[in-house]
């Protein structure tokens, strides 16, 4: 019989979906998603800068000008990046270990544990929080048009109360005639529990309030209502407080039903019969909480990072991403205790010379993003407690196909199609449905660019490795040579 060739795409990954005769992925890792096929995903590398005293709880970083302020939060303190080395700006002890940031004008406003402090910002500088006395204690923090939002609020955890209009730090007792004159008031929601988030200017919506299950939508009106509250969803709210994600308009989040998103007007599922149930399986019930997410701008991709049971207290060992306009997940095992936005510092040659050798400057080039001032990208935090950048060596890749199933074939190779300069490849099959499938050798391919297989089966799939550190762009899928038997 003569050879033919059959091309196994390296669809969508949805672990979740039937793949038997489907176009869907078992298995993606160590990737991002693109619109034909998958990219690289890059690790995190060290800093040059000095270690936080303990684990990053919060991070956040606002620019004015040329000048950027990154802000990081722990259990004992919040610490200001100031010339190449970490300033505390603030000190105390806090009864949870909830941390927020928010920025405001020029000042950056921080929720640590249920109280909220106030920073100034000069001409990069950033000075010591100071408590702002008005302000109730609360567990969420936001910004949604002209007033600081204040949720989860100290003996009313179902309820929201803002400052005044364009007055941050003034927090007049609700319903007084100071609070009507400034616009400051609160609102108590009756179901949908405790609130968990809150986050201004997603979709058309001027801000949406996040609770255990419901959400509802705030709509500046003016006085003397202030704001309308609307209800999008009356069953399903948000699990992880810090999972809710705006990706420019469409917020993604997990609730306990899985991974939703929504514009403000409504919610769909987005995770469905595709990552919900893996997710559920794959991280550590206890620590679903402590899912959180971040959109990174210039991949145009949603990340969140969570913990698995392999995972050390107080790091995350996963993260699942998403691309919202490509309709598109991927999943990567990385640890680090935070990941979050943040503005890139660049360096002059001299400034470089400094930390020694080039090989020990954690960039995966001189040309890397993460070099060039003023850029947002997307930085973590990791077990030592060091700032790193998302530009190191590419990560470890695997990549695999829908099962092929048809009369049985006997396999003579794979042509991965992949510009990495090193793959490695291998075919999963079986004969019965009703059987484990099983692996073939790896093998790299020859002088002809094809990886050698040499089985016999009914139904067939591709499994692609690119080693961590290769310099490549594109995976799309693979080709196998068979033949007939």
């Amino acid at each position: 019989m003569a050879l033919k060739n059959i091309t196994l795409a390296f669809g969508p990954w949805e672990p979740d979906a039937q793949t038997l005769g489907g176009t869907q992925s078992c298995e993606v890792r160590g990737v991002l998603p693109a619109a034909r096929g998958w990219r690289p995903l890059h690790g995190v590398s060290p800093l040059l800068f000095p270690p936080l005293e303990e684990r990053a709880l919060a991070a956040f970083s606002c620019r004015e000008g040329e000048a950027i302020n990154t802000l990081a939060a722990t259990h004992g303190g919040i610490f200001s990046l100031e010339n190449g080395a970490w300033v505390k700006r603030h000190s105390g002890e806090a009864l949870t270990e909830a941390r927020a940031f928010a920025d405001y004008g020029r000042a950056v406003y921080a929720l640590f544990g249920s109280r909220l402090l106030k920073a100034e910002l000069d001409a990069g500088n950033v000075s010591d929080f100071a408590p702002v006395e008005q302000a109730p204690q609360a567990g969420a923090l936001g910004v949604v048009r002209d007033f600081l939002f204040l949720g989860a609020l100290e003996g009313e955890p179902n309820a929201v109360r803002w400052s005044g209009l364009d007055r941050p730090d003034q927090w007049p007792e609700p319903g007084s005639d100071e609070a009507q004159h400034m616009q400051a008031d609160r609102q108590l929601f009756p179901t949908g529990g405790r609130v968990q988030a809150v986050l201004g200017g997603v979709g058309h919506a001027d801000g949406l309030v996040f609770l255990e299950s419901a959400i509802e939508r705030a709509t500046y009106v003016g006085p003397p209502y202030l704001f309308q509250f609307d209800r999008v969803e009356r069953r399903r709210g948000l699990l992880a407080p810090q999972s809710a994600v705006d990706c420019g308009g469409l917020c993604c989040f997990l609730s306990a039903d899985g991974w939703l998103a929504t514009d403000g007007a409504s919610v769909k599922s987005i995770g469905l019969e595709r990552v919900d149930r893996w997710f559920f399986e794959k991280a550590e019930p206890s620590r679903l909480a402590e899912t959180r997410g971040v959109y990174d701008p210039r991949q145009r991709v949603a990340l969140w990072s969570f913990a698995s049971p392999l995972a050390a207290p107080g790091l995350h060992d996963c993260l699942l991403i998403y691309a919202p306009e490509l309709d598109r997940w991927s999943f990567a095992e990385l640890s680090c205790e935070l990941l979050f936005p943040d503005w890139t510092r660049g360096f002059t040659l001299e400034e470089l010379d400094a930390f020694g050798p080039v090989d020990r400057l954690g960039f995966s080039s001189l040309d890397a993003a993460s070099l060039r001032h003023g850029r947002l990208a997307i930085f973590a935090f990791d077990a030592a407690h060091r700032l790193c950048s998302m530009e190191g060596p590419a990560l470890e890749a695997l990549l695999e196909s829908a099962e092929h199933g048809a009369g049985r074939v006997f396999l003579h190779g794979f042509r991965p199609h992949a510009d990495a300069p090193l793959v490695e490849s291998m075919a999963l099959f079986r004969t019965r449905l009703g059987e484990p499938r099983r692996g073939g050798p790896w093998s790299r391919p020859g002088r002809e660019g094809i990886c050698p297989q040499h089985l016999s089966a009914r139904w067939m799939s591709a499994r692609l490795r690119i080693p961590a550190g290769q310099d490549w762009s594109r995976a799309s899928g693979i080709e196998a040579l068979v033949e007939e038997e």
